[in-house]
């Protein structure tokens, strides 16, 4: 399914609104899940040593928190199916 196609099944506004209420829910409470979709989660990323590949430079990366998503077993069967 294209882009344009999923466009014309759900009104982007719809779609906008189910974003930013995941994203609140996420904010509020650290995880959603979606039934046969999956769960988006906040994790907490602890601070590391990284190199700069074209100067070679170690840089030091701050702790920071991001989104984790995890499909659920539905969906990976269906994305396993089209293999």
């Amino acid at each position: 399914m294209t882009t344009r196609e999923l466009t014309e099944l759900v009104p982007a506004d719809g779609v906008g609104r189910v974003f930013a209420a995941v994203a609140a829910v996420l904010a509020e409470a650290g995880r959603v899940e979606v039934d046969g979709f999956g769960s988006f989660e906040l994790v907490r990323r602890r601070p590391r040593a990284a190199r700069n590949p074209r100067t070679g430079e170690r840089i030091d990366v701050p702790a920071r928190t991001v989104v984790r998503f995890k499909p659920a077993r539905e969906l990976r069967g269906r994305a396993a199916a089209r293999e």
